[in-house]
């Protein structure tokens, strides 16, 4: 199920966005989350505390004289590209959790049918 949602954010004043439980359940469905029911108002009132917060960041001036990353680290501050050795792959593996033949196991993320754009 793929449905769009936007929440409104109101610049310049004190006024919350508007996170209903409803967007904490479809954010939820998105990460694959599951959350208690009654931890549901408190992830409500957070999302909302964090919407807030991010809204008053964009308030900052940050000037038109501030130096980019981009512009600060140039070629002379970037270290040489070049190859090391790495592990063995038996001491890549020794720590790991679960194996599958001489490959890493992880669990399954995404179904074939949630891939956006299949049928």
């Amino acid at each position: 199920m793929s449905r769009s949602f936007s929440v409104p954010l109101h610049p310049g004043n004190d006024m919350p966005p508007k996170i209903t439980r409803e967007t904490v359940e479809h954010i939820a469905d998105l990460a694959k989350l599951q959350f208690a029911e009654e931890d549901m108002a408190a992830f409500v009132r957070q999302f909302r505390s964090i919407l807030v917060y991010v809204d008053r960041l964009s308030e900052i001036d940050a000037g038109e004289d501030r130096v980019s990353e981009r512009e600060r680290v140039g070629p002379e501050h970037l270290r040489e590209d070049r190859g090391e050795a790495g592990l063995e792959r038996e001491e890549s593996l020794r720590n790991a959790p679960d194996l599958e033949g001489s490959l890493f196991a992880v669990p399954r993320v995404v179904d074939k049918g949630d891939a956006r754009g299949s049928s």
